[in-house]
């Protein structure tokens, strides 16, 4: 079962970044996560409409333990990978007050953000750190030299390991 009806569009999207769609997850409390990988990052797509402002606290604290496993695995087989998650959530908690800052809710392992779940395909290109994943919207009517231009920055990239390759990446972007 797919998270968003959209699911085949976002995994599409992602595809064409060399992100492909992989198991779901089971994050504990009827949290499941939809994964994508790829050989520089994991992403997460959690659907949080059952959990309230109360019960945040408990999904991060399941969400961090699982995914710093996971990526601890990940290192030992040689791989270094990043995580990114989005926790789909209505617009009205999207409005609480009481809801974790993004940078207060990314705690040593991953990078979170707060989707919109009226809207997940659009708030997940929009917002995602991997900016990477616009790159056909920015490019329109890219040929195979410039997805081969793509692909070989995505691998440059990967190979700085560092905060430093997503300034890379949009310094060569802005050429």
């Amino acid at each position: 079962m797919n998270i968003i009806p959209e699911h085949t569009e976002l995994t599409s999207r992602l595809d064409k970044v060399g992100l492909t769609a992989g198991a779901q997850v089971d994050f504990g409390a009827g949290s499941v996560a939809e994964t994508w990988t790829s050989d520089y990052a994991e992403l997460y797509l959690v659907d949080a409409a059952a959990v309230t402002i109360g019960g945040i606290s408990e999904l991060l604290s399941r969400l961090d333990r699982i995914v710093a496993t996971r990526l601890r695995q990940q290192r030992d087989a040689g791989r270094f990978l990043d995580a990114h998650v989005c926790i789909l959530v209505s617009k009205e908690m999207l409005r609480d007050d009481q809801l974790k800052r993004e940078s207060d809710a990314s705690r040593y392992v991953s990078r979170k953000y707060w989707i919109d779940r009226s809207a997940p395909v659009e708030e997940i290109l929009r917002r995602l750190t991997l900016t990477w994943v616009e790159v056909d919207a920015a490019a329109p009517g890219s040929d195979s030299q410039h997805l081969q231009e793509f692909s070989d920055l995505r691998k440059r990239i990967a190979a700085r390991m560092g905060s430093g390759a997503a300034s890379e990446f949009l310094e060569v972007l802005r050429k």
